[in-house]
């Protein structure tokens, strides 16, 4: 088994094994990822002799999303769904930066929320002749969304994650801008809703930037 067979869903429930301070020892805590990941039953593994145990710890070493890099892929297909990643940022909704930043305000429940992120830039596509057509934020409950998501792989999942992070850090290094900061820093952390004027504002500002990485248009 390698990570890219892992999905979301089983990768969070494996993150909170490996993240969890309820666990006595390490062996303890190896035996619950064990368990989660092959389905055997507890007993197998404690009943074990040592040198077999350690032979099976040692396939958990793949576990970490270490080695999982940024890539741009231009669609996520899950659970019979197609799904295209929104990288530019002239092309997001106001709403859909509020939803990415509220549901990444906690960084230590960034793998949680995963599926709730991914639902806030990836919009469903149609299938058409010339192609797959990108239908409108919101055309498909986000909720549905995020319920696809758990069934991504989490490879697929992190590294379009990333890549996402990596333009929206570079999209604010090259703004600079004070009023796109602090007005969705703001929001993302209160869970309110931007009124019509800060809406207006802040496409205002991101109809300038391009592609989100470039300087501001002259």
């Amino acid at each position: 088994m390698n990570l890219k067979d892992i999905s979301v869903k089983k990768f969070i429930a494996l993150d909170d094994i490996m993240k969890g301070n309820f666990y006595a020892t390490e062996t303890d805590r190896e035996i619950a990822l064990l368990v989660e990941l092959t389905g055997n039953p507890e007993d197998y593994y404690l009943n074990m002799l040592w040198p077999e145990f350690m032979k099976h710890k040692q396939t958990l070493d793949f576990l970490t999303l270490d080695k999982v890099e940024a890539k741009a892929q231009r669609f996520i297909k899950t659970n019979g769904n197609v799904y295209a990643p929104v990288y530019d940022f002239h092309k997001l909704t106001a709403g859909q930066l509020i939803d990415v930043l509220h549901f990444a305000k906690d960084e230590q429940g960034v793998i949680l929320n995963l599926p709730n992120i991914l639902a806030s830039f990836c919009v469903p596509t149609k299938k058409t002749f010339t192609g797959r057509k990108l239908l409108p934020y919101g055309s498909k409950v986000h909720a549905e969304v995020s319920q696809d998501m758990l069934t991504a792989s989490i490879v697929d999942a992190y590294s379009i994650s990333v890549f996402f992070w990596d333009v929206w850090n570079n999209f604010l290094a090259a703004t600079g801008d004070y009023l796109v900061r602090t007005m969705l820093t703001k929001k993302a952390k209160t869970g309110e809703k931007l009124t019509q004027q800060e809406t207006t504002a802040l496409l205002t500002i991101l109809e300038g930037y391009g592609d989100g990485i470039t300087q501001r248009k002259k």
